[in-house]
């Protein structure tokens, strides 16, 4: 298993989060610009230094979702937590990761509504 989430990224970060509490949730500014009723939200923040272990710089540049890079982040973790060796050149045919989000890029459609 592999966790991104607003209260931690990485299953330790968010079961600590979850067994005190912590809530990830937030006062969105860009959400008060566009006047929407709605200010608050919860955006996981990780820490995306670790694409670059594993994909080229040019690949982790062109990475512009998301929802992309959360979904890289937790299957990365999941694959590490089963003992999968990612950097390998050898497909994993028989590995798959299932991911979901609540709202898809939903900073990427903030950035589309009118301004």
């Amino acid at each position: 298993m592999g966790e991104v989430s607003s209260n931690g990224t990485g299953i330790c970060s968010f079961t600590h989060a979850i067994k005190e509490g912590i809530s990830g949730i937030k006062f969105i500014q860009p959400l008060k610009d566009l006047k929407l009723g709605c200010q608050v939200a919860a955006i996981p923040e990780p820490d995306i230094t670790v694409l670059s272990e594993m994909f080229p710089e040019a690949t982790v540049r062109s990475l512009k979702s998301l929802t992309l890079i959360y979904g890289c982040l937790a299957a990365a973790e999941a694959s590490k937590n089963a003992g999968l060796e990612i950097n390998s050149n050898d497909a994993l045919y028989n590995t798959g990761c299932i991911f979901g989000n609540s709202f898809s890029d939903s900073m990427f459609c903030i950035k589309a509504l009118p301004q």
